[in-house]
């Protein structure tokens, strides 16, 4: 899970760096769930006032590859990042030795139906991923 919001660090600022400077990565089909702090609290809030109790498994409704969203950072920041299949073997074989290649391009979402009951109580992404990649870049 990636959580972002401005400002924030962590993971979201390793691939910001790395889009920025490099300009190019693999073009990976994986899926991750991010959730933008703004959501995280509409939900926290929403669970609140409804008194609702329970597991909720939360992320953005958008599912997005780690590649996809270097490719909005960088746009957001008027940069290019391209991306190319011809890269996706050497970090298939490189993730084997290094972990955090596996946990950036490896897919971690929940599966729709396992999110949809929460989704279905109340709707709490009043942020969509790119209004909060634009926050989150200051623009």
């Amino acid at each position: 899970m990636l959580f972002r919001s401005k400002g924030c660090t962590g993971n979201y600022q390793v691939l910001k760096k790395l889009a920025l400077r490099i300009g190019f990565g693999p073009k990976m089909p994986c899926g991750k769930a991010i959730l933008y702090i703004d959501n995280l609290c509409e939900c926290i809030y929403q669970i609140i006032i409804r008194q609702s109790y329970g597991l909720f498994p939360l992320q953005n409704k958008e599912i997005i590859s780690t590649s996809d969203l270097a490719e909005v950072i960088a746009k957001h920041n008027n940069r290019k990042f391209r991306q190319y299949r011809l890269l996706n073997p050497f970090i298939k074989i490189a993730s084997l030795f290094i972990d955090k290649l596996n946990t950036a391009f490896g897919s971690e979402y929940y599966a729709e139906s396992f999110t949809f009951n929460i989704n279905s109580e109340f709707d709490y992404n009043v942020v969509s991923f790119e209004e909060s990649i634009r926050i989150s870049e200051g623009d």
